[in-house]
């Protein structure tokens, strides 16, 4: 039996139907932003934080609130909206620098003690 979206303990609740969040988990990256569009800024400024914050979500997270006002943003998730909306302007940039900051370091070797 599926978990609705919005049941998960200490989870923020999707801020759309689970119908639509489908749709958008589904559709490409540019419908996806789409679909998102045609909601209340509010509303897509909440989708966009709500997605940001999943580490599967955070590309389209940061591709839809490239279309909110930072007020929206600020509005849907305090002082973090201010950030999300200045990474939102440039996405692409802001996916391979944290691409390259979480794959840059090589692993440390193992060693063993006494050797």
């Amino acid at each position: 039996m599926a978990v609705p979206l919005n049941a998960i303990p200490n989870e923020d609740p999707c801020p759309i139907t689970e119908q639509l969040f489908g749709q958008l988990r589904r559709a490409s990256p540019p419908d996806a932003v789409e679909i998102a569009k045609a909601l209340p800024d509010l509303q897509r400024a909440r989708l966009a934080t709500f997605c940001y914050y999943r580490r599967h979500l955070h590309a389209l997270g940061l591709m839809i609130a490239s279309t909110c006002d930072h007020n929206a943003l600020v509005n849907a998730s305090g002082r973090a909206g201010d950030t999300i909306y200045h990474q939102s302007r440039d996405p692409d940039k802001t996916l391979s620098e944290e691409e390259q900051q979480s794959g840059s370091r090589p692993p440390k070797p193992i060693t063993l003690g006494g050797s």
